[in-house]
This record gives C-alpha cells, structure tokens and sequence, in this order.
C-alpha cells in the first residue's frame, strides 16, 4: 500500500545504501503493526544484496529475527523480522509524495461500498501532525486506502489499525465523531453461535464481563491483558502461554462453548478464528447497509463504527437490532 510514498531510513553514519533499503521495506511491511510484532518478509522482496545486508543487520543487532515462528504463504514458508526496539526512536520518516489521494481497492462497486468509500473520503485531522506521529502523517498529508477481499472479509483502511489515541484527532467532514464499540465482540458471537447461556449472560449483563471473569479465574487482574491471553491462546497456534489454563476455564466454566470450539477446530485450528470473523462481518454489514440506506455517515474499524454525536442514539439501535433477541454491549467513547 505504502510502497515508494514514503522513506523510512535509520539515522545512523555506518549504514550502507544497502543496509537502509532493508530497513525501509521492514519497516513499511510492519507500519501498521503493533511495534513489538514480528513481520512476515518474503524471500522475494529482497535482492541477493539485500539478503546480504540483512544479515550485516541481524549481526549488529538493528534487525531481529523471530526464532520462534515462520508464516506460511502461498509460496511456502516465510520468516519474519522487526527493527530492534532500541532503534526505532532513530527512524527517520519523510512522505515522498505529499498530494494526498484515495486509493480504492474494494471488492465491489455496488451503493454500500460507494457510500464506505465516500465517507472514507471525508476524513480530516483536528492537529497538525507532524513526522513523529506517522500514521496521522500519512492520513493528513499523503494517502488513504481501504480494502476489501471479498463479501465475507473485513474491510481494512488507513484507520483501522490506529492506535486509540491516534483515533480521538479523526474528523468526519470536519465534525467530531463517537465511537460505537461492540464489547466482548468475539465472545459475544462464540456465545450465540455454540448457544452457551453462560457465556451470553457475562457478554450482554452490564454487570458483567466476559475478559474480567476469565481474568479472575486465572488471577489476571487487569482486563485487557486478560483478554490478550485469551484471545491469543485460542486463534493463535504458537502462542502457548495460559493456552492449557484457558482450555481448562471454558471446559469448566463454559463447557456448551468448550464443546464447539472443539468441533470447529477439528477442521483446521485456525477454522475459529475464520468462523467468527466471517459472523461478525455478516452482523455489521446488515448495520452497514442500513445505514447507507438512510444516509448515516460513519467510519468502520471492524466491530466498532466512529459516528456523529446525534447519530449515536440511533447507530445503537441499528447495531443493536441486527442481533436480535439478547443483544451485545455497546460501549460509546
């Protein structure tokens, strides 16, 4: 997406051309990835030279490799590499293209996608970013892109994978905007697709909570490290960590959902994952037509939509409304 719109070089005087062009394609492959996850780099992307500057990279510790984990693709296995943490403070970002434009790559072209695309299209920024905060860079001073693989895949943009406060300075057409969250969202669609009761009373009761009662269970205070382990424990295959803990907590605790996940990975261990993405995105464009339909302008990051103030009653209703009887939480921030 962001190839040859922007260079990212480490400002150090000992590196060789070389050694800055690997840097600058590791970089842009993790850009909106969270800074401590490795990236999937094909063999492909780098020339012989280049393999060789990778090395000199990994020898001096500015690259590091993930020893624990390759990533299969359609043309095999593929290691994956991240800048060292020390050195990302030193990354010199400069936008090489700075009209911005939309770039289109949605699947279809039918009235919902238009009006996605359209409101896409309307988003500004209340500050002035400047380099350091690259992704508002990008989006205030270069391009927006969004894409969509096919009718049952997520649509992913410039926004969807900015930092929450990196989203408080979206505006839409110039207004302020209110984000509408499905809370539990993963839990909430694991409940009503195995019919657990249990599980569906701590995802839609606002006195409770699915993530914190796990949280409890396994003496993880804080929620949302509680929701990482778990959610890291049953789509993630090597992640491993509290993932016979987790398997022990919904055997006991929510055994109707024990017995589903069960059956659904028979098929394959990531089938769980791919399940409840496809049912997620199948509730939220019913909430995505509807709104088109009558009008509503908002940004989508997945479960959660960005609206204006006086759409918010409403936006809830719809979101709401698409999931019928016991409907899920909707946090407003």
């Amino acid at each position: 997406m962001l190839d040859n719109h922007y260079i990212a070089s480490l400002d150090l005087d000992d590196l060789s051309k070389k050694e800055q062009v690997v840097i600058d394609k590791v970089f842009k492959r993790a850009f909106y990835r969270k800074e401590d996850d490795f990236v999937q780099m094909p063999s492909k992307l780098f020339t012989s030279q280049e393999h060789k500057a990778k090395e000199l990279l990994l020898n001096k510790g500015i690259l590091q490799f993930n020893h624990k984990k390759n990533y299969s693709t359609i043309i095999g296995r593929s290691k994956s590499y991240r800048v060292n943490k020390a050195y990302l403070d030193k990354i010199v970002f400069r936008v090489v293209k700075q009209e911005p434009y939309l770039q289109n790559q949605l699947f279809s072209n039918d009235s919902l996608h238009k009006w996605i695309l359209d409101c896409l299209g309307g988003i500004s920024l209340d500050i002035d970013p400047t380099p350091n905060l690259q992704r508002l860079y990008l989006i205030g001073n270069s391009k927006l892109w969004i894409k969509r693989k096919d009718a049952q895949s997520r649509i992913y943009s410039s926004i969807t994978n900015l930092n929450r406060e990196f989203r408080e300075h979206l505006l839409l057409d110039g207004q302020k905007l209110v984000k509408l969250d499905i809370k539990s969202c993963q839990p909430y669609i694991l409940s009503k697709l195995s019919k657990d009761i249990y599980m569906m009373d701590l995802c839609t009761y606002k006195s409770k909570d699915f993530y914190s009662y796990v949280g409890d269970v396994l003496g993880i205070g804080d929620r949302e490290i509680a929701k990482k382990t778990v959610i890291g424990s049953l789509f993630d295959r090597e992640n491993r960590i509290y993932r016979r803990d987790i398997q022990n907590v919904l055997q006991d605790h929510f055994p109707v959902a024990y017995d589903y996940i069960s059956k659904v990975k028979k098929d394959g261990y990531n089938q769980l994952a791919i399940k409840l993405e496809q049912e997620e995105v199948r509730y939220m464009e019913k909430v995505w037509g509807t709104l088109a339909k009558e009008k509503i302008r908002f940004l989508t990051v997945h479960d959660c939509l960005m609206v204006y103030k006086e759409n918010v009653k409403r936006v809830e209703e719809v979101m709401k409304g698409v999931f019928g009887t016991d409907p899920p939480r909707i946090k407003r921030d």
